[in-house]
């Protein structure tokens, strides 16, 4: 059995490390302890309103006479009295109404914090992925030296160059293996990051299986008429305007006056000396209550509160929709920016190569150019990581869109 379970164990291990960008943005859905906190956080707000949409307590009271008042029919030895009071009609229900809006606003936080999380992992998977592309790039760039310092070798062994030509690309070999190793450390950052958010000790490896997407599915113009009624945030201030509008309901039934029943009841002894009619018999008084809420500077002031309240969540809304616009400007100038960068670089990576082949080629044959076959190198190296970093630039502007809004 425990080999079955270590078995199981190391295989959801193997998965969890080589999961793709989707399922990683499920697992923190379900996993991730903010996440967590608010549904429970929900499933408490749901458990006020059954404790506001109640009647107050019953009040009951009992005395002893410690000195009984002597009536005509009889001492007065204990008195017992029961109270109820009763709310305006549908003052227990608007409460627990507002109770059950107020509740509502906890899955709305939830969205805004999957949005976050959405784009801190797609942050931190696409900078994990940079990395590791830059490794590679280095790698493949080291193999293309390796060769020159072959045949820079040659050369000098022939008499056509100087020993400086290999020492000067030896140089450069070394220069681009100690970038490799600063990348292998930076990955911490990422790596943390990630299984942070969807609930993992921050040292477990990613392997990523998912090169970014840099696809963008949705106009400015669209997503701006997306953000003014469907972002979370203006949702939650929605909700806000719900409650305060709510609370002006209530506000108006508790101006209303609030009844209330009661039975008082008195234990009579009987006379000794006499014996009137009725002689010990029991007082028993129904009562009927009234609490009028006369001063109502109170309520006026309650009911200008809200209506303010609301005035200023009206302007918060008009202020998000601005902030939000503003954020998705910048990301939809950045990826255009990107792209034309990515295209640029592409161009020049491919005239670089055709200029290495043709200086590779007078090298090869007569010594020469050795200066210019290196700088080029150096240049090609530079643009193949420019390429990369516009591509990984594109892609996190499109994930910095797609944290605006939960339909993306």
């Amino acid at each position: 059995m425990k080999q079955i379970i270590l078995i199981g164990m190391l295989f959801l291990s193997v998965i969890g490390h080589t999961q793709p960008l989707d399922s990683l943005l499920s697992w923190a859905e379900k996993e991730n302890p903010s996440l967590k906190a608010l549904e429970q956080g929900y499933l408490a707000d749901k458990e006020i309103a059954p404790q506001v949409n109640t009647l107050p307590n019953p009040e009951v009271g009992i005395g002893l006479f410690a000195l009984p008042p002597e009536t005509r029919l009889g001492p007065q030895r204990i008195s017992i009295g029961a109270s109820q009071m009763f709310p305006w009609k549908g003052t227990l229900k608007t409460k627990a109404d507002i109770s059950d809006t107020k509740a509502k606003m906890k899955p709305i936080q939830a969205d805004l914090v999957s949005l976050d999380l959405a784009g801190k992992i797609r942050w931190a998977y696409y900078a994990l992925y940079q990395l590791r592309e830059r490794q590679h790039i280095l790698r493949e760039d080291i193999e293309l030296f390796k060769a020159l310092e072959s045949l820079s070798m040659v050369k000098v062994q022939s008499g056509k160059a100087s020993m400086s030509d290999v020492l000067r690309v030896q140089l450069k070999i070394r220069e681009l293996e100690r970038r490799i190793e600063l990348l292998k450390t930076a990955e911490q950052a990422p790596t943390s990051m990630l299984n942070t958010a969807i609930g993992r000790v921050p040292d477990v490896d990613i392997r990523i299986v998912d090169k970014p997407d840099t696809m963008l599915t949705i106009s400015y113009e669209e997503l701006i008429d997306q953000l003014r009624v469907d972002h979370p945030s203006i949702e939650l201030l929605d909700v806000q305007e719900e409650v305060a509008n709510e609370n002006i309901k209530l506000n108006k039934l508790k101006g209303k006056p609030t009844f209330g029943v009661g039975l008082d009841y008195i234990a009579v002894g009987r006379r000794s000396d006499a014996d009137p009619a009725y002689n010990g018999r029991d007082i028993l008084i129904p009562k009927l209550k009234v609490k009028i809420p006369i001063f109502r500077k109170q309520y006026e002031a309650r009911d200008q509160e809200q209506k303010l309240r609301i005035n200023a969540l009206e302007e918060k809304k008009n202020a998000v929709v601005l902030r939000l616009s503003d954020r998705a400007r910048q990301a939809f100038q950045t990826y255009e920016s990107a792209h034309i960068q990515f295209v640029l670089y592409h161009e020049q990576a491919q005239t670089t190569r055709s200029i290495i082949k043709i200086l590779q080629t007078d090298y090869s044959s007569a010594g020469k150019s050795f200066d210019e076959l290196l700088k080029y190198h150096v240049n090609l190296v530079e643009y193949d990581l420019k390429i990369l970093d516009a591509y990984v630039l594109k892609a996190q502007a499109v994930a910095k869109i797609k944290s605006l809004y939960l339909g993306l």
